[in-house]
């Protein structure tokens, strides 16, 4: 994942060059083959995800609730420390292409970065909606 690939996420808009380059630098990129689990409701979150190619399905107590595309993510609510359940399952619908940080790497760059805090608590804030 480059740059210009997390600045290509909503999230991740109205960050400068420079904040993009270090967001890039965490994220790490996997392969999800349809029906791979990405998250399990009520298990602890650690990871936040970017879907860069393919779909997931957002499940909450078994009840499909939306489908995430390219530019969709999850786990937000980890990285600002509210580490907690996940509060729902996300499973690939098909072939996924997707790249996740650890939740400790992004808050010390939210630590090093300090005017990137407020922006994604801004940017999460409107998708708690």
């Amino acid at each position: 994942m480059d740059a210009a690939e997390v600045a290509r996420i909503s999230l991740f808009a109205d960050l400068d060059e420079g904040e993009c380059a270090r967001l890039a630098e965490l994220f790490r990129e996997e392969d999800v083959l349809p029906f791979g689990r990405l998250a399990v409701q009520g298990d602890f979150g650690y990871r936040f995800f970017v879907i860069l190619e393919g779909t997931a399905v957002v499940r909450i107590d078994g009840e499909e609730v939306t489908e995430l595309g390219p530019g969709g993510f999850f786990g937000e609510m980890a990285l600002l420390g509210e580490e907690g359940r996940r509060t729902a399952e996300v499973e690939a619908r098909t072939r996924m292409r997707c790249a996740s940080v650890m939740t400790w790497e992004f808050r010390q760059l939210l630590d090093d970065l300090p005017a990137l805090r407020p922006k994604i608590e801004e940017a999460v804030a409107k998708y708690r909606r």
